[in-house]
């Protein structure tokens, strides 16, 4: 779906000419009002004027080349992400974004069908197997004291 001139939208199918989509494990995000495509070969952001995929030098600076999951900005322009079998948050309050893993919640969490509701810095809402995480912390002290809670459904 794209924007039209008169403010709506338009379907249109993508032609890949450069390649970029994978066979599989493509997903797609809204990042800093930009439109991700996460996929095995990268992570790439679309181009409207050229209307095509580029590499995201943004978020692979951050990710690396390695496979993203699930990507979820907040209000406070953190991106909360899955890689594998972790979650973690690019915490961007310093003005650069610093990666932090949540090692307790490593292999706890609905893999491929991730969800991360960030209601606020304190609220974090993180989807499980059998019920669902919160994060009451902070993002500033996240790291150094992240209090979690398991509620079963």
């Amino acid at each position: 779906m794209l924007p039209d001139a008169k403010g709506g939208w338009v379907a249109k199918a993508y032609a890949d000419k450069e390649k970029v989509i994978s066979n599989n494990n493509n997903r797609i995000f809204k990042i800093a009002g930009k439109l991700i495509l996460a996929d095995d070969k990268g992570i790439f952001e679309y181009d409207n004027r050229r209307d095509k995929f580029i590499r995201s030098a943004y978020l692979e600076k951050i990710f690396g080349n390695t496979l993203v999951n699930y990507l979820q900005e907040d209000r406070y322009g953190n991106i909360w992400f899955t890689q594998g079998k972790r979650i973690g948050v690019a915490d961007k309050s310093s003005g650069f974004a610093r990666k932090t893993y949540f090692r307790e919640l490593e292999d706890q969490f609905t893999y491929n069908f991730e969800h991360i509701n960030v209601v606020d810095s304190n609220n974090v809402f993180i989807a499980a197997e059998k019920g669902f995480f919160i994060s009451t912390s902070p993002l500033t002290t996240i790291k150094e004291r992240c209090r979690l809670c398991l509620l079963e459904v």
